[in-house]
């Protein structure tokens, strides 16, 4: 029978029993607020703790909120190795149910002793645990033990809250025992804990196995029913390796993309280099249409100079030309003029002579006459 510590005084306890009944039991270095499973033999009543009980019966009708506290749970903590154990916390985070998943949960529980884990805070409670895991040899072996712990609760930053605490427990424990183990610790929602309950296991160990699932390369080839039988070393193990050969996949791919990134680079500064020179090439026939258009250009405007320096050379012939046969015309007619003058001269010279010879003639003539006389 489950019982919540209400009241202390002295040496006796006031407790109040799930079937509504509130009880003077003697003080066991309780706590107020504190659940514990007690034997209904070992109850007694006294008249002198009667009045106690009833002022306590009292207070609860006016603040029955404190006993709900104590009483309903709030807060859900799921433990895996592959023992499974689930404990259910008022809001005190003080154990007020301990439920074994599997039946190896069980005999871990039944080696602790229930009575050991009610009324005690969480963090105790999965101390002991612990230990009792590690006596039992689960962490032993080849591969790495493993633990997951999951929280869930109303409030989600509690179970957050809650969860990191949890996670140094349970570290320290390991420490302490000399274990080397692998422990997750994971925040759930409640749906998830029905969801679980459903397929009879811890939400942790579930969302463990749907990890697994999620990090093959074939999810389809993973049968979660067979896999939540499965220790929690096995399941990450399993997961580890999965997650190791998708990361060597990825990194072929990685490689393989980067060899492509780089032909494609090398193919698109090639394709560069090429319009570079096909627009050198273009830029250099261009600039020789250019050039042999402004040749052409230049060559038609030489050829129009040419012509027009050749008519005007040709005018200028036929000016000369024109110029020079005056010229020569004057000059003809000059020396004509100057042949005609000394032919004349000549004429008149000769004339000259010739009157003059005649003269002479007759003076000889008449000279002679005269001597002859």
């Amino acid at each position: 029978m489950k019982a919540v510590v209400l009241e202390i005084k002295e040496n006796f306890a006031a407790l109040l029993f799930d079937d509504g009944r509130i009880l003077k039991v003697k003080n066991n270095n309780y706590a107020i607020g504190q659940v514990i499973e007690m034997n209904k033999r070992k109850v007694c009543i006294t008249k002198k703790f009667a009045a106690i009980a009833a002022s306590v019966a009292a207070f609860i009708m006016l603040c029955g909120t404190g006993a709900w506290a104590c009483m309903t749970p709030y807060t859900y903590v799921s433990l895996d190795v592959n023992p499974s154990i689930e404990y259910s916390l008022n809001r005190f985070d003080t154990v007020i149910d301990v439920n074994a998943v599997n039946d190896e949960g069980k005999t871990i529980i039944d080696e602790i002793a229930t009575e050991n884990l009610l009324g005690e805070k969480i963090d105790v409670a999965v101390t002991e645990t612990v230990n009792q895991l590690s006596e039992s040899g689960y962490f032993d072996g080849d591969i790495e033990g493993g633990i997951i712990i999951a929280t869930s609760g109303e409030n989600e930053q509690k179970a957050d809250d809650l969860a990191a605490e949890l996670e140094e427990t349970v570290e320290n424990a390991n420490e302490e025992n000399g274990d080397t183990v692998e422990v997750e610790v994971i925040r759930i929602g409640l749906a998830r804990v029905q969801e679980a309950k459903a397929l009879g296991v811890t939400p942790g160990k579930l969302n463990l196995v749907e990890k697994l699932q999620a990090s093959a390369s074939d999810p389809e080839s993973i049968n979660i029913d067979e896999w939540l039988t499965k220790p929690v070393k096995e399941i990450m193990k399993a997961t580890k390796e999965n997650k190791k050969a998708a990361k060597t996949v990825t990194c072929i791919e990685n490689e393989a993309e980067q060899l492509q990134l780089q032909e494609q680079e090398q193919e698109q500064e090639q394709e560069q280099i090429q319009d570079k020179q096909q627009t050198k090439q273009k830029d250099k026939e261009k600039l020789k249409t250019e050039k042999q258009s402004d040749n052409k250009g230049k060559s038609q405007t030489k050829k129009k100079n040419d012509a027009a320096i050749t008519v005007v050379n040709t005018e200028a012939e036929v000016t000369e030309t024109t110029d020079i046969i005056v010229e020569n015309k004057n000059s003809n007619n000059n020396n004509s003029n100057n042949i005609n003058k000394a032919a004349k001269e000549n004429n008149a010279s000769e004339n000259a002579k010739v009157k003059e010879s005649k003269s002479q003639g007759k003076k000889s003539a008449n000279s002679s006459a005269n001597n002859k006389k």
